[in-house]
């Protein structure tokens, strides 16, 4: 097992560098990423939607406090979508989690999404998403797609967002029930899309925890057993001291080809994500530090001057 420092700010594995290199690389971006600018996670999601069904006496005290005793948000938001479709108020379920999904601006200054959207137009990238809140699509600069039919294997082209648990700005799209899940995983089409995308491309996971990891169910059952170094990475926040906890990660991780790659969070939190996001992206285009400190200079003063 893997019992090397963690460091604050780790490099891009050479296989990754290799990868954008090749025009073959898809940034998977979770909910961690909208955490970070203030947005709900979903354990609060879930808690908030089950206090609205308590105040409006859809559910009494002791109905409140059963549902919240799960430790399962995806069956909680389950439940609180049947009970107010049941008091036919199902549009104001999707109010409340549009609600939660508002960022705070005091964050903006950890702003991930900004930062990848730097990345477009100098290396080729797929990007997906599980995230159906929008702060990603107003500072990405290519097309946005988020319907079930944009979803096939006939349809991968690089430089665009796939929302594939849809948008909240279109609720008939979103992803939310556990049948929602099942009706879009089991679909064949949509099976065939995921697996062209893992098959051909190297992925990133970023802001995935486990509690909201679908997709490790779709690699577990498409995995290519032949396969025996992961050709994918996800990024992880440990603790200096927890060095066992990371090795237990990579040997959870490997079978399903996918390689952890940790950073340390005991100054800054989940927020070092964007430090490390940030060098990543120097990484990846391939410049040195005064190389793009120059470039940022020449686009501030390219700014004050528009």
């Amino acid at each position: 097992m893997q019992t090397d420092d963690i460091p604050e700010v780790p490099k891009v594995p050479e296989d990754i560098l290799q990868r954008a290199r090749e025009g073959k690389l898809c940034f998977f971006l979770g909910s961690g990423l909208s955490k970070l600018l203030g947005c709900k996670g979903w354990k609060d999601l879930s808690n908030n939607l089950t206090e609205m069904c308590f105040e409006r006496n859809y559910i009494n005290f002791r109905q409140k406090e059963s549902i919240m005793a799960i430790n399962e948000p995806k069956k909680i938001i389950t439940i609180c979508r049947n009970i107010f479709r049941d008091n036919h108020h199902e549009n104001d379920f999707y109010k409340q989690i549009k609600k939660c999904l508002k960022t705070n601006k005091a964050y903006e200054t950890q702003n991930i999404y900004k930062v990848l959207s730097e990345l477009f137009g100098i290396i080729p990238a797929l990007y997906l998403t599980t995230n159906i809140d929008r702060n990603f699509d107003s500072t990405f600069p290519g097309s946005v797609l988020f319907t079930e039919k944009d979803f096939s294997p006939n349809n991968i082209l690089p430089d665009r967002l796939y929302k594939i648990h849809g948008t909240i700005e279109h609720p008939n799209t979103t992803i939310l029930t556990v049948q929602d899940y099942l009706d879009r995983y089991r679909k064949g089409e949509f099976h065939a899309f995921l697996a062209a995308i893992f098959s051909e491309y190297s992925i990133i996971f970023l802001g995935y925890g486990l509690e909201e990891f679908e997709i490790l169910d779709f690699l577990v059952t498409t995995m290519d057993r032949k396969q025996m170094e992961p050709k994918h990475c996800i990024l992880l926040p440990y603790y200096k001291e927890e060095k066992y906890l990371q090795a237990f990660d990579a040997d959870y991780f490997k079978p399903l080809g996918i390689k952890v790659v940790g950073y340390k969070k005991d100054v800054t939190g989940y927020a070092q994500l964007y430090t490390v996001i940030k060098k990543w992206k120097k990484e990846l285009i391939g410049l040195t530090d005064m190389q793009y400190e120059a470039i940022k200079d020449m686009e501030e003063m390219v700014d004050k001057l528009e």
